[in-house]
């Protein structure tokens, strides 16, 4: 059969060898698509095909091409088909949105269940001439689903024709035909219900939709039958007629609600039909009351990259339109599942003087944002305490005592995913072993008096000081008590302490050393020999003796003495004085 490649505005009544020159055109065409069929053998589905007025016309000039959408133009209407069978016979279907069911309704004279078919796309017929209308096979079946399964007189069904259903009593036969984003109109004054008690209605929704019901007595609905004869006797025609539209609005499909972990990409997909072409711009907005065109979203496909908790709930929707109006599909929602934590820093070991500040660093993200807790183990990671307060990404451990050393460290990154661990990080805690910064040294002291010694040290810790006293012989050190200051001292000592040793035993967390053993001396002072006098003759006293005599006077005994003992002390001065001299 062959379609013809001229403009709408041919006259279906052109004489005969208008007609003949017309197949002659007609054949010039196709041997023209197969002339380039080469160039065009990599055209994958839906692209544009022209000219071809068929789908075995897009077969024949892309070898190969799968089946799928084609834009054919047909006695100079343009349109958009399913190409099925492209591998084998080719035949044109017409792609439909949802709504389009016949059903066959059970009960009375009818037994088993309603029979319900959708039809996903229906048997397109090609015009052969100018004037001539598109129409649509009803009785094929290739891209419908059935449910149901019923019998009556004369035979069973599982699958009711497309545009018409119906019934023997009991439910209602019913057909719904909706075109909207095709091309087409259908008019209801095509379609009428037949029986022996025929009942129903047909009703004009739109121009693109029309639904109807049968509901008497073994009564159906479909189109009216055009050939003479009862209708009843006849029945519905497998055809029934379109009619062409200048313009078709929008059919929009609507996005799917998508869900997916944060940081990853989400995808919404719309599509719709329409003629003329279609343009789309994507939105969103945060409360499905305010949308915002998304710069640059003018395909079927929105992509958002990276998405995090903070877009979760967001809702996107695609606006379609052409010259025949703007339809916006209904809105899909965004969820985006937190993320895990990842610890992209972990803490370091850390070894330092006792008494020193341990500093430790981690960093984590995460999404949401992870908040943070240190925790410290000191039974090698068995048990883990959480650090009070301790919740920024550095750690600071003040004035770290030895007890520390061997201490694990760690931080826990939590949010609504979940918790990580950071590693554990190791405190070492050393000492410093003693040094001596200054020794005591030996010393003399006199009996009786103070000796002292001195030692000066440095370590950390701070070591302790002992000072020690060496056995009589030489081989053992004992500890005085109390004495453990910088500086010993032995008050009131005695000739048995002399040649004492000492020495002071410094020790710390980091080792010990004693200092150099000290000698103490203790000396007693030499004592003068005591002389004893020669009494000197006394003959001055004598003298003066005799000479009071011859006074005629007698001295008192007293007298006498004294006056000896005065002679006696003056010859000791001239003793003296002689000596002297």
């Amino acid at each position: 059969m062959a379609r013809s490649l001229l403009p709408a505005r041919a006259s279906a009544h052109s004489p005969a060898p208008a007609r003949r020159r017309l197949r002659r055109l007609v054949t010039a065409g196709l041997a023209l698509a197969a002339a380039v069929a080469g160039p065009l053998a990599a055209a994958p589905a839906t692209a544009v095909v022209s000219p071809s007025a068929s789908c075995a016309d897009v077969a024949a000039a892309t070898p190969g091409a799968p089946d799928g959408t084609y834009t054919i133009t047909v006695l100079g209407q343009t349109l958009d088909v399913w190409c099925a069978g492209m591998a084998g016979t080719p035949a044109e279907y017409l792609s439909l949105g949802p709504g389009n069911v016949s059903v066959n309704g059970a009960g009375g004279d009818v037994w088993g269940t309603d029979v319900r078919t959708t039809y996903q796309r229906v048997r397109l017929l090609l015009p052969t001439s100018v004037g001539q209308p598109f129409s649509v096979l009803r009785t094929d079946r290739t891209f419908s689903t059935s449910t149901g399964f019923q019998g009556r007189a004369g035979g069973t069904a599982d699958w009711t024709p497309f545009a018409g259903g119906g019934n023997c009593g009991g439910n209602a036969g019913t057909a719904d035909v909706d075109l909207a984003g095709t091309p087409f109109e259908v008019r209801a004054s095509g379609f009428a219900f037949y029986g022996w008690d025929a009942s129903g209605y047909v009703s004009q929704l739109t121009p693109q939709r029309v639904t109807m019901a049968s509901w008497g007595w073994c009564s159906s609905v479909g189109p009216v039958d055009p050939t003479p004869g009862l209708p009843w006797e006849n029945g519905h025609p497998d055809t029934f007629p379109l009619v062409w539209a200048a313009a078709v609005a929008p059919v929009v499909t609507a996005p799917s609600d998508v869900t997916v972990a944060s940081g990853a990409r989400a995808s919404f997909t719309s599509s719709a039909t329409g003629d003329p072409a279609l343009a789309v711009q994507w939105q969103t907005s945060p409360d499905g009351t305010t949308w915002t065109d998304v710069a640059g979203a003018t395909s079927g496909t929105l992509d958002l990259a990276g998405v995090t908790t903070a877009d979760s709930g967001l809702r996107v929707r695609a606006v379609w339109s052409n010259a025949e109006g703007t339809v916006a599909s209904a809105p899909a929602a965004l969820t985006v599942l937190p993320a895990l934590p990842v610890v992209t820093t972990d803490p370091q070991d850390v070894t330092l003087v006792v008494g020193g500040d341990a500093t430790f660093d981690v960093a984590a993200t995460g999404d949401p944002a992870p908040a943070l807790q240190w925790q410290s183990s000191d039974d090698a990671g068995t048990t883990w305490q959480d650090l009070a307060g301790e919740t920024g990404t550095t750690l600071v451990l003040a004035d770290v005592p030895l007890e520390a050393d061997g201490t694990l460290v760690r931080a826990v990154a939590t949010n609504a995913a979940g918790a990580v661990a950071s590693a554990d990080a190791l405190l070492t805690v050393s000492a410093v072993a003693p040094t001596l910064t200054a020794s005591p040294t030996s010393t003399t002291v006199t009996a009786g008096g103070s000796a002292t010694f001195t030692v000066a040290v440095a370590g950390t810790p701070a070591p302790t000081i002992q000072w020690q006293v060496r056995s009589a012989d030489g081989l053992t050190w004992a500890d005085l008590a109390g004495e453990d200051g910088a500086t010993l001292t032995l008050a009131g000592v005695t000739a048995a302490q002399d040649g004492t040793v000492y020495r002071a035993y410094v020790a710390n967390a980091g080792g010990a050393v004693a200092t150099d053993p000290v000698t103490l001396t203790v000396v007693t002072p030499a004592v003068a020999p005591v002389v004893a006098p020669t009494a000197p003759v006394a003959a001055p006293v004598v003298a003066a003796a005799a000479a009071l005599a011859v006074t005629g006077s007698t001295p008192a005994p007293w007298l006498a003495l004294a006056l000896a003992l005065v002679a006696a002390g003056t010859t000791a001065v001239v003793a003296t004085r002689r000596a002297t001299a």
